[in-house]
Order: structure tokens, then sequence, then C-alpha cells
């Protein structure tokens, strides 16, 4: 009796041995398929986490090609003197989107998915600039053609301004010409000491006084008014008399300083005015001819001459 449970007694540690394997070998099974399992989610989360950073960096460069199209488009709208203000601050905030995108290493999945719709946005909004650009174009084509148009009305114009500046200018040279005055008459007449006057036969002691007399000839263009006569005695070598103790002095005709002997300013009256200039040398004049030329302000009007025997 006594050997018969002995003989059984082994059978129930046998079995809680073989509950005990069972159950070690389904902890480690378990925990096998645990870490299989968190070795696919990490592989997983680590695959996904490296697909948001190149989608960020990628969204980055999509980012910084915008922002060169974008300071491309500054520069023409610039061109056509559009209004930029708008553009300026989306280049800033363009720049700062870039920074952060090249600043975070990561990004949730909704901060992607948002950063996406801005892109999306700025896209859109340079396409509505392109647009802007082609009406600036337009609008500038426009008015280059009409510019064109106008400065060639403007050339057309100035041209017939030029035309009838000459025009005038060339009629006024005339009137001009038409208005100065003229000796005529002209007579060089010696006067000895007791008054008597001759016209040839010239000798020193007949010429005490020299008188010149000329009309200024009939001109209905030159206007009325005070003129400057001038008288040049000139003798046969060249030099004019002059004497600065009188009348004599210096004036210019044509940018040129000449001497005169005598002077005389008078009112012009169209009237054939008769004048007389008288000169007094206080001394013998060189033998041979002398000539005498007269001048009204700055041009000559007429001359004479004289021989001294």
């Amino acid at each position: 009796m006594a050997n018969q449970q002995s003989g059984t007694s082994p059978k129930p540690r046998s079995v809680r041995g073989a509950i005990l394997v069972s159950i070690i070998i389904l902890l480690l099974i378990a925990n096998g398929v645990k870490l299989y399992i968190d070795e696919q989610n990490r592989k997983e989360q680590q695959e996904f986490t490296e697909s948001l950073e190149t989608e960020l960096q990628e969204k980055a460069n999509e980012l910084e090609r915008l922002q060169v199209d974008l300071e491309l488009k500054i520069q023409e709208i610039k061109k056509l003197d559009g209004d930029v203000s708008d553009l300026e601050i989306l280049k800033n905030q363009l720049q700062i989107e870039i920074n952060q995108a090249r600043r975070d290493e990561r990004m949730t999945k909704e901060q992607m998915e948002a950063l996406t719709e801005r892109v999306k946005g700025y896209e859109a909004l340079l396409k509505v600039k392109d647009q802007e650009i082609a009406e600036l174009k337009a609008t500038n084509d426009i008015l280059l053609s009409e510019n064109s148009d106008l400065k060639a009305t403007t050339d057309r114009l100035q041209d017939t301004i030029s035309a009838i500046t000459q025009t005038t200018e060339a009629m006024q040279a005339k009137i001009d010409v038409a208005a100065r005055l003229r000796a005529e008459n002209v007579r060089v007449i010696a006067v000895n000491k007791r008054g008597k006057e001759r016209t040839e036969g010239i000798k020193n002691r007949h010429l005490e006084t020299l008188k010149v007399t000329f009309n200024i000839a009939e001109n209905s263009v030159a206007p009325k008014e005070a003129v400057d006569i001038f008288v040049r005695i000139i003798e046969p070598g060249g030099n004019v008399l002059f004497d600065v103790a009188t009348t004599s002095g210096e004036f210019t005709v044509e940018g040129r300083g000449l001497l005169y002997t005598a002077k005389r300013t008078v009112l012009f009256d169209n009237t054939r005015q008769r004048l007389n200039f008288e000169y007094l040398k206080g001394g013998e004049y060189v033998k041979g001819e002398h000539t005498i030329e007269l001048y009204c302000d700055d041009y000559f009007i007429g001359q004479s001459k004289f021989t001294v025997e």
C-alpha cells in the first residue's frame, strides 16, 4: 500500500514543471512578438519622421524657389512703375518661413499640412501677380505708343516752330538791314582862316577847318530815334586823325574796336536832315588822298575822299 502511493507521487511535480515550461515559453513568445511589434512600430515611426524631414527640406527648397521668383517679379513690376509694397511684405514672410523650415528638424503632420497649404497660397498669389504684370505691360505698351505719337507730333511742331523762327530771324535780319541809315550827298569842304570854302585843289593853307556835310537818306523802315554818328578821317598811311582832347574816341563795329575822329548824337526823324561836322586839326595834313568814313551806331553808312596837294 505504501509502495503504491510512493510510485504515484512524482506525477504532479512533472505536470507542474510542464505547465511552468509552457508558461515560460508562452511568455518568451509573447515577449518576442512584442519586441517584433515594437521594432516594426519604431521603424515605421522612424520612416515617417524621416519622410517628414525630407518633405520639410523639400518645402524649404520650394519656398526658396518661390522667393527667387518673387524677387524677379518685384524687379519687373518696379520697372513697370507698379506697386510692390504687398510683395515686399510677402518677401519677408517667405524669408521667415524659409528660416523656420531650415531651423526645425522635425515637424508634426498637422504642421506640415499647414505649411503645404501656405506654399499653395504663395504660388496662387504669384500667379495673380503674373496677371498684374501682364496688365502693366499692356498698359505700358499703350502709353509708349501714345508717347511715341506725342513725341512725333511734338517733333513736327518743333520743326514747324524752328522753321518759323528761322523765317522770322531771316525776315528780321532783312528788316534790320533795311532799317539801316545811309549817308548821301557827302561833301568834304576845306575852310581857310577867312572862311572861304573849296572842294578841289586843297592845300594845307586852305585847311584851317575841315568840314564834312551829308544828308541822312529817307528810310521809312528805320525807327525815329536817337543815333550816334561817327566820322573817321583816315590819312594816306592808314592812321586815323585822333584827338582825345576834342571828340575823338573808340567805338565797336562787328566786334572790332575802331577809333573815330568825331562823334555826334542826333535824332533821326526821316526828313533827310543834313549834318555838318567841323574838324580843326591844329597842324598840317599829310599830303595825299584822305578817306572820310561815316558810321551810325555800329555800322557803315557812307564815305568820301579828298586830296591834300
